[in-house]
């Protein structure tokens, strides 16, 4: 099953008594460690329809991370004369890497933080405060990048407004993504659903429904296919 489109299935199978013969546009928006993907579902009573889907496979907590991680590696650098990208091994950077997802889940509760590895590189110690606002900064042209991916999603499906904004995935927490997914989408983003688990539920879901050993509500899913398979006969 899609992983958008699981969901989709985790939003709707709690929410059936509100859904009625008039379509409810949802657009669901996943920002994870490595991609972002967009799905617009529309909802009636016991069904789902998938209208659009769209995704940038290059752009996730990954590239924060590795932007801030090159600015640390940079004043390391003007410091101590080594580079803990190009002077040390894969240990160093390994560290340097762990130290910076840290940061920036801490950014995303609190205006200012601080990094402390030791040892990064010899005997020297990476110690150093920082700022959400230096990371907005350094990741401005990140952050830009979701707008074409939620017009390429609306426009497969045909819409130009959306009833909810649900979003999920662990960079969703980054309130500097939230302000841009809001000003684009005009509403209030809703934050109902697990962002870590949403996926994982909605497949469960499925799967008890087409299981013969299991009796759950019927839910229909009209799902896409981004990526079909093609055979040709001989």
């Amino acid at each position: 099953m899609n992983e958008m489109t699981a969901t989709a299935l985790n939003y709707g199978i709690f929410r059936k008594n509100e859904f009625t013969d008039t379509p409810r546009i949802v657009v669901f928006i996943d920002v994870g460690h490595c991609k972002t993907s967009v799905s617009v579902v529309s909802f009636t009573t016991d069904k789902l329809v998938v209208l659009g889907q769209a995704h940038d496979r290059h752009l996730g907590g990954r590239d924060f991370d590795w932007r801030v991680m090159e600015y640390f590696a940079n004043e390391f650098e003007k410091k101590y004369k080594l580079n803990p990208l190009t002077d040390a091994g894969p240990k160093a950077k390994l560290k340097l890497l762990n130290g910076i997802e840290r940061l920036r889940k801490e950014l995303s509760a609190n205006l200012e933080s601080s990094i402390n590895i030791e040892y990064l590189v010899e005997d020297y110690d990476l110690q150093s405060s920082f700022k959400r606002e230096q990371m907005e900064m350094l990741c401005q042209d990140l952050f830009d990048g979701f707008a074409p991916i939620l017009d390429s999603a609306l426009q497969q499906a045909g819409v130009t407004s959306v009833d909810f904004a649900e979003i999920v995935g662990g960079c969703t927490l980054m309130p500097s993504i939230q302000a841009k997914l809001t000003e684009k989408l005009g509403i209030e983003l809703s934050k109902t659903l697990h962002v870590d688990e949403s996926v994982a539920r909605g497949a469960a879901v499925q799967a008890a429904m087409i299981s013969p050993l299991y009796k759950v509500k019927d839910f229909a899913v009209q799902d896409v296919t981004m990526y079909p398979i093609g055979y040709n006969c001989c």
